[in-house]
């Protein structure tokens, strides 16, 4: 059997084991939440289409930039300033990264006020 990955320090392992703090639950818990308003929005059952959505943000004339939109779905917004929360979502869940942890974290404002935002605007299509 081959095994090719890189051996890691047991203290980065013991730190990926605690990945979820409460400022990332928190974080993640509203990111679920939108995405699920997306995808009910956008009525598709798997992966989410960032052009769908925004067509239908568009065509419920739901007051929600396209910038915005990126900065929460876009898997591809990825650079040393900024991170679409998507992309974040996917390296905490899937690969335990305290990179993007800590990146979340430290824009938690940022991050919460688009979530917020975004369960304001969307979920009161589907929700009295």
């Amino acid at each position: 059997m081959n095994m090719n990955y890189k051996r890691k320090d047991k203290s980065i392992l013991l730190q990926e084991s605690h990945i979820l703090t409460c400022d990332i639950s928190d974080l993640l818990s509203k990111y679920f939440f939108c995405e699920k308003l997306a995808k009910k929005l956008c009525n598709c059952k798997e992966s989410l289409n960032l052009n769908s959505l925004k067509f239908k943000i568009k065509e419920y004339e739901i007051d929600i930039c396209d910038d915005n939109l990126d900065f929460l779905f876009k898997t591809s917004l990825d650079n040393s300033k900024t991170k679409s929360f998507r992309k974040i979502r996917n390296k905490v869940v899937h690969g335990c990264s305290l990179f993007y942890r800590d990146f979340a974290i430290a824009h938690k404002k940022e991050y919460e006020i688009l979530l917020d935002e975004f369960i304001e605007k969307v979920g009161v299509l589907f929700y009295k």
